[in-house]
């Protein structure tokens, strides 16, 4: 069986496939195209698949980190690994650096134990920097909290059950993000 969507409509449900899917040769084709950094790509992209149980024995699930050359095909990968996880081929990543951080809890929000993409990531944006204390409060899945306009005491926070995906050239350069990090190199010198 394999996941697929019903419709073009990336807020439609999902359904099993009886059409047999050939995982070897999936499994081949990566490791031919990328090498073993595309086998730990697929393993932790598998892994979102079961983040919610993860989390809840460990209260964390790690943030995997496509980065890279120009070229090396990072979001290539990523858009490969995320219609394995069973997303439409029109599902694109969001680019980090306009996404703001509400959006960025929603989707996480809404994709529960799946990979959510944030592409475009480069050093010394500091509109991406900004994001860096949100980033990490995801690998806990915790959120900000909002004030309420109806109740001068109740507060609003949505929750985070998805995996975050950051994806570009290269990394960031805050140490306690990196350590809650898959880190995963594409070179296109290990690209055919």
């Amino acid at each position: 069986y394999r996941v697929q969507w019903q419709s073009s409509e990336p807020t439609s449900r999902i359904t099993l496939s009886k059409e047999n899917i050939d995982v070897s040769k999936i499994v081949e084709l990566l490791y031919g195209a990328w090498g073993t950094p595309a086998l730990i790509a697929l393993g932790y992209t598998i892994a979102t698949l079961f983040s919610n149980v993860y989390f809840d024995q460990y209260k964390c699930f790690p943030i995997g980190l496509f980065h890279g050359e120009a070229g090396s095909g990072k979001s290539t990968l990523s858009d490969i690994l995320a219609m394995i996880a069973g997303f439409p081929i029109n599902n694109p990543s969001m680019n980090i650096s306009n996404t703001t951080q509400v959006a960025m809890a929603r989707k996480l929000a809404f994709y529960a134990s799946l990979p959510v993409r944030f592409d475009e990531h480069r050093a010394n944006d500091k509109k991406i920097e900004d994001k860096y204390s949100i980033l990490r409060s995801f690998y806990n899945r915790q959120n900000s909290a909002k004030g309420t306009r109806w109740n001068m005491t109740a507060t609003h926070e949505v929750e985070v059950r998805g995996a975050v995906v950051v994806i570009g050239e290269q990394r960031p350069d805050d140490y306690a993000l990196l350590t809650r990090c898959v880190p995963i190199f594409l070179s296109k010198a290990g690209k055919t």
